[in-house]
């Protein structure tokens, strides 16, 4: 199966933390993106054949921001509802990779991540998703 840019994108978001110091985090990130590609059915020969074909980059992924609202000023944030699939996987994508998330925040994102592909979200969910996006964007961490 051919991976999907977004999927690529997410797992190539993740691979980093499989360098980590800590066994626990590396086997975590393991079995996280064996559940991603599970979800989009596909396995990890297939991340073989997406890198051997170029189909990420991961510097790129790297720096993308999710987009703003184009009505309004820079400090805007979009919540979660006016964001298209697309968009939701960059936004999540850019939070994992924040320094400055708690250790429960990261555990919390990293579930979103896993849960994007297979069901929508609880309201609840989506409220911290907000609050952290606002976070990221007001600096307000």
């Amino acid at each position: 199966m051919k991976l999907v840019p977004s999927l690529t994108r997410k797992i190539a978001t993740m691979i980093p933390r499989l360098a980590s110091d800590y066994e626990g985090e590396i086997v975590a990130t393991a079995r996280a993106i064996g559940r991603v590609l599970n979800g989009a059915n596909a396995d990890w020969h297939d991340v073989v054949v997406a890198f051997e074909r170029g189909a990420v980059a991961p510097e790129n992924v790297r720096k993308k921001e999710p987009r703003r609202s184009k009505h309004s000023d820079r400090q805007s944030v979009r919540s979660w509802w006016e964001l298209d699939d697309d968009e939701r996987l960059e936004a999540v994508d850019y939070l994992i990779q924040q320094k400055w998330l708690s250790a429960w925040e990261r555990t919390f994102i990293e579930s979103i991540a896993d849960q994007l592909h297979r069901h929508d979200l609880t309201d609840k969910q989506i409220a911290v998703v907000d609050r952290l996006l606002a976070r990221a964007f007001r600096g307000t961490r």
